[in-house]
């Protein structure tokens, strides 16, 4: 019960980010005459913390394909010999299964002799990083 009730608390909170008012007007016969749609916008970024699109604002990736059987392609959009950018794939106990810096614009990593599962990608660019799931069958 306890669980279940932590997870409508999760999903209230999570709708009420991205959530839309929607508010009509009347006129004095009561016929609607008006309907407004507003946006509830998310809340500012905390001061410090910084989206993913303004993080590799001028380095853009794309992971395919994800799940993967074994084979992982990880391209850098505008990628050129002065980019520092480092791979490091770990499992779910985090222990690290490869770690890489890229030397191309098209990097491919191959996971075929791990196991089925749920890996951590951390992607750093220029001293700049994130960190993706990548889901192995």
């Amino acid at each position: 019960m306890k669980i279940r009730s932590v997870c409508i608390l999760l999903l209230l909170a999570a709708m009420n980010t991205y959530a839309q008012n929607v508010t009509y007007g009347y006129d004095n016969a009561g016929n609607r005459v008006e309907r407004a749609v507003t946006s509830i916008n998310r809340p500012a970024p905390q001061e410090g913390v910084t989206a993913l699109s303004d993080l590799f604002a001028e380095k853009t990736f794309s992971i395919y394909p994800n799940p993967t059987q074994g084979i992982i392609s990880v391209e850098i959009k505008g990628y050129t010999e002065e980019t520092q950018a480092e791979f490091r794939i770990t499992d779910m106990s985090g222990g690290t299964v490869l770690n890489l810096k890229a030397t191309a614009t098209l990097q491919t990593f191959d996971l075929s002799r791990q196991a089925s599962g749920i890996y951590l990608l951390q992607i750093r660019i220029n001293g700049e990083s994130t960190v993706l799931k990548i889901v192995k069958r």
